[in-house]
């Protein structure tokens, strides 16, 4: 149910969601009145209206709740997971309210990120961590879609070609290092285990 009424010079229109409490604005307009009403009606008709009010809370506020009902990860996962949003998501959007938050602030902070230095593979799991919480804001009905939705990330960078001894660096090492490490040098070349396996 929705209705417009003339109040002095302005258009106040009404709507009920879909939470049966009613919202009010006041327009100069009656054309934008309408077009307000008509907004929200097909939201609401489409199953997308999200309720104003619910993007109004903060990003800290909001990942603290994700936070604690985050039950998917191992508990050294959640260290890390803790330590991403203390040391860097929330310095950035803490203050901000989960529904003025846009990718232009996502790229920002990418940009911010990317600029201290940190390395790619850092950078890109300080984001998927925060575009976590937006993606759960979204499942919430807090925001209407995620602001991490096309943001490009930095490339890692090419990784060295690994370089491999012959039999005949094998057998040079394995002579000329102390005779009780022979072994070793024989297993770590030919054995096809970690460091920390031999």
């Amino acid at each position: 149910m929705s209705y417009i009424t003339k109040r002095n010079d302005r258009w106040q229109a009404t709507y009920r969601g879909p939470d049966h409490k009613e919202r009010t604005r006041t327009f100069r307009l009656k054309v934008d009145a309408e077009r307000w009403l008509d907004t929200n009606g097909a939201d609401i008709a489409r199953g997308a209206w999200i309720d104003p009010k619910a993007g109004k809370i903060t990003f800290r506020d909001y990942s603290k709740k994700w936070l604690a009902t985050k039950v998917d990860v191992s508990a050294r996962t959640m260290i890390n997971v803790e330590g991403r949003l203390k040391n860097h998501s929330l310095p950035h959007f803490g203050a901000m309210e989960m529904g003025s938050i846009r990718p232009g602030d996502v790229r920002a902070f990418v940009a911010k990120l990317t600029a201290a230095g940190r390395a790619p593979s850092t950078v890109k799991a300080i984001y998927l961590t925060t575009a976590q919480i937006f993606d759960q804001a979204v499942l919430d009905s807090i925001i209407i879609k995620t602001p991490c939705a096309g943001v490009a990330l930095p490339r890692e960078g090419r990784r060295d070609d690994m370089h491999f001894l012959t039999v005949k660096q094998v057998n040079e090492l394995a002579t000329t290092i102390d005779a009780r490490y022979r072994a070793l040098i024989y297993l770590a070349a030919y054995g096809g285990l970690r460091a920390g396996e031999i």
